[in-house]
C-alpha cells in the first residue's frame, strides 16, 4: 500500500510564545498558515509586530511563506 500526498501546507494554531517561533521555523521550508483567534494579534503580525517580543520584525519579514489569519475557514486549506 502506498500513499501519495500533495503539497504540504501546515497550519500553526496559536501565535504566542511557542506557536509563532515554530511557524517561522516551519515557514523556512514549507507553506504555512499562522492562525490565531485574536484578530488584533494577527493584524499586528501582518505589520511585522510581535506582541510577545519573541521575534524581531526582521525575522518576521524574512519568512515569505507565512500568511496570518484569524478566520477559521482559512484552516481548510491546510493538510497538516
Amino acid at each position: 500500500m502506498s500513499f501519495t500526498f500533495g503539497p504540504v501546507k501546515i497550519g500553526v494554531i496559536g501565535l504566542g510564545y511557542v506557536g509563532l517561533p515554530q511557524a517561522i521555523e516551519f515557514g523556512r521550508k514549507f507553506n504555512i498558515l499562522g492562525f490565531d483567534i485574536n484578530y488584533r494579534c494577527v493584524e499586528k503580525l501582518k505589520k511585522f509586530v510581535d506582541k510577545t517580543l519573541e521575534c524581531s520584525a526582521e525575522k518576521l519579514e524574512a519568512v515569505a511563506n507565512l500568511p496570518y489569519s484569524a478566520t477559521k475557514e482559512d484552516l481548510n486549506s491546510c493538510n497538516v
